[in-house]
């Protein structure tokens, strides 16, 4: 089963910007970069495709419940692990924004 997590973290330009956190279903085979933007430039809104996402093994979650707690994602920030999908040229171009 895919889990994932989206989060807000610091923007250079004052507003927040999107990370996501994936735990790929399988992760012998961790999508690419290009697959999971590709995936979210043709399933969500040009506003809400995330500029930073992380590849994790597992996400923080609550023993009780296992919610996955967002304020930790939040309090790591950008890591080394984090790909910048802007950095990497891969931004929605304004032509196909809907």
């Amino acid at each position: 089963m895919l889990r994932a997590a989206a989060c807000a973290v610091p923007s250079t330009l004052g507003e927040d910007d999107i990370k996501v956190c994936i735990v790929p279903a399988a992760p012998e085979a961790p999508p690419t970069a290009r697959n999971l933007f590709d995936f979210f430039k043709d399933n969500l809104p040009y506003y809400a495709v995330p500029r930073y996402v992380e590849v994790r093994e597992s996400l923080p979650t609550t023993a009780a419940t296992d919610r996955v707690q967002k304020h930790l994602l939040r309090a790591e920030g950008l890591t080394d692990r984090t790909w910048d999908l802007e950095a990497m040229g891969l931004v929605v171009d304004r032509a196909a924004r809907r």
